[in-house]
């Protein structure tokens, strides 16, 4: 895909990319003085846009807060733009240096209910069937539990 052009008062760029089962993601965002532009779609055809608004309500690290919630749903960044360098490469940032890679998830809490295997003890090898049988074939169907042996509980 063609590096997407910034507005013409843009001064930061970002391109994340995202792998898919179609393909791939992009997520393109621009910060301008006045306003951030956002454009995504799937690879090589990115034709979504949104246009967010600075005012007071939304400060200028709203790009920021963007991209990192791309980040947490695994988007990594393809490049970055700025007024003077223009687009610049994966794994290089506005200044040049490598960029840290990003620290892995943490990792699940452990259950707080720990679940232990049911006592072997007095186990009844009658099978569930037998068991079944047994009390349809008995004189007294419907029976309550206290009338069958207590080898079956």
């Amino acid at each position: 895909m063609a590096a997407p052009v910034p507005p013409t008062d843009c001064d930061y760029g970002i391109w994340l990319t995202a792998p898919s089962v179609s393909g791939g993601k992009s997520w393109i965002g621009f910060r301008t003085s006045s306003n951030v532009e956002v454009h995504w779609g799937k690879i090589n055809q990115v034709n979504q846009h949104k246009t967010v608004d600075l005012n007071r309500s939304f400060p200028r690290t709203v790009l920021a807060d963007m991209a990192r919630k791309k980040f947490a749903k695994g988007y990594q960044v393809a490049r970055e733009w700025d007024s003077k360098n223009g687009w610049i490469d994966t794994g290089t940032s506005r200044t040049g240096r490598q960029q840290q890679p990003l620290p892995p998830p943490p990792s699940p809490p452990e259950s707080p209910i720990h679940h232990s295997e049911p006592s072997k003890k007095g186990f009844n090898r009658l099978t569930v069937v037998q068991a079944v049988n047994t009390w349809l074939n008995s004189p007294s169907k419907g029976s309550s539990e206290k009338d069958l042996p207590d080898e079956w509980f």
